[in-house]
């Protein structure tokens, strides 16, 4: 399926074009050094510009209270210096605190009407906070008054993107590509308008497109959206095949980095992202006519993400199986599942199924699908019930199952359930990899118990997992 992630270009001043926007994880970004961004006209004094340029190199490594030092000495040497509130503003940003930095952006932006790194990280910011014509009325100046500003085009075409401006997104990123002919994320960019347009004389020039950035791209989420663009609109679903492959090969090679390294936010970003990369995979496969190969992909991505696109690929291919009862089992319980990228289409096409096995004689399942969704999630915990308290508890899962359950948010008399992390990785959890894979995810759940009843594990979705983490 396709995984939505961040204007991360907004929020740091360095994503590659075509992010789609999302708030669902984000995607590490290398800002570009104070001293490229276009400055409007201001007093430049050469000390304090030294500062901002050390100060955003202590931002990139995240060395926060050093960084603030460097912008409060520049700040005293001159109060007005061009870009000096964008740097408040971007620190702030990457501390996770984005609400917190439109002031000092605001506050650049009057100081030096028309800066762009202030414009296009405050766009970012009102972009999380869903405020999209205000995001679109702040960076569109700047794009009209530098056409060739190809980081502010980017926002701006990817502002009109999320805004279902698809023939605005079109035309900007036919702008950039003039400049760019060979950017292939702002050829992403131009794909999903066009995807989304859903004209039937552009699936020549869309097909071009998509294979050309499986050529140059390297990014496995790029990899995994291109491939499944590929598949869901039965353009090509081998070299959709091969896209998902490749994305899960590096996804995989990450996942294991990440869990080498301890790095616990990374392993539960990414656990989300191997489940949209099965998904795309198993669609694939399935558009290519081979069901069987599918099946465990797609059940394995459902079983992790309970994304209801997920649920509703794999009632498909129970339904082309013969098991039609099942199927309805499923496309009943994933119309409650995560809603993903499209949640309107995916409703729309699970309804439609639904209404087709019930026009052939299938009656409704007798278990209710939001009751069965939170099911899949819970589980008791064996072992002591004379115990109270909760917490929050990540637990490692790879094809030998689970294993390492550790507390990463305490919660009340946490320190008390150490004896029943110790049962949490003997739990059948009902999960799945699939045969071959060489993913170990991280998955995030809660904890909880009272005395004198069965302590209680439910396992987050990933997508709330990482959610959680910001």
């Amino acid at each position: 399926m396709i995984f939505t992630r961040p204007l991360s270009f907004l929020v740091t001043g360095a994503c590659a074009l075509g992010c789609v926007p999302s708030v669902r994880t984000q995607s590490p970004a290398s800002p570009p050094a104070a001293s490229t961004a276009k400055r409007a006209p201001g007093v430049d004094d050469p000390k304090a510009s030294e500062l901002l340029r050390e100060a955003l190199r202590l931002i990139q490594q995240r060395n926060w209270d050093d960084a603030r030092r460097r912008l409060d000495e520049a700040r005293a040497i001159n109060p007005r210096q061009p870009l000096l509130y964008s740097e408040y503003g971007f620190l702030t940003i990457m501390m996770g605190k984005p609400n917190d930095a439109v002031d000092d952006l605001r506050h650049e932006l009057a100081d030096h009407p028309g800066e762009d790194r202030a414009s296009i990280l405050l766009a970012g910011v009102l972009q999380l906070q869903g405020k999209l014509p205000e995001a679109l009325a702040v960076i569109k100046p700047v794009v009209d008054a530098d056409a060739a500003n190809i980081e502010a085009a980017g926002t701006y075409a990817t502002l009109l993107y999320q805004s279902k401006d698809y023939a605005g997104t079109e035309k900007v990123s036919r702008q950039i590509l003039t400049v760019r002919p060979d950017l292939a994320a702002a050829q992403m960019l131009l794909a999903n308008a066009l995807n989304d347009e859903g004209k039937p004389e552009s699936r020549p020039e869309l097909l071009t497109l998509l294979k050309s950035i499986v050529e140059k791209s390297s990014d496995p989420l790029t990899l995994n959206n291109v491939g499944y663009l590929l598949a869901d609109k039965d353009l090509d679903p081998p070299a959709a095949e091969h896209a998902a492959r490749r994305a899960m090969a590096v996804v995989e090679q990450q996942v294991s980095d990440a869990a080498t390294d301890g790095d616990e936010k990374k392993s539960i970003q990414l656990t989300e992202v191997v489940a949209n990369i099965w998904d795309t995979l198993g669609w694939a496969l399935f558009r290519e006519n081979k069901v069987a190969a599918a099946e465990p992909f797609v059940r394995a991505a459902w079983l992790h993400g309970l994304d209801a696109e997920a649920g509703l690929h794999l009632g498909l291919i129970l339904e082309k199986q013969g098991q039609r009862a099942a199927a309805m089992s499923i496309y009943q319980v994933a119309l409650f599942g995560e809603p993903g990228s499209t949640p309107d289409l995916v409703k729309s096409r699970n309804l439609d199924r639904q209404a087709a096995l019930r026009k052939a004689g299938l009656g409704k399942p007798v278990q209710e699908g939001k009751d069965a969704l939170q099911a899949q999630r819970a589980y008791k915990v064996p072992g002591p019930n004379n115990l109270t308290g909760s917490a929050t508890v990540d637990i490692d899962y790879s094809i030998g199952g689970a294993a390492n359950a550790r507390i990463v948010k305490p919660g009340p008399d946490s320190a008390t359930l150490s004896p029943v992390l110790k049962l949490l990785p003997r739990i059948d959890y009902r999960l799945l990899i699939p045969l071959g894979s060489n993913a170990h995810l991280t998955r995030r759940g809660t904890l909880t118990c009272h005395a004198g009843k069965t302590c209680d594990f439910v396992l987050l979705s990933p997508h709330a997992a990482v959610l959680s983490d910001n």
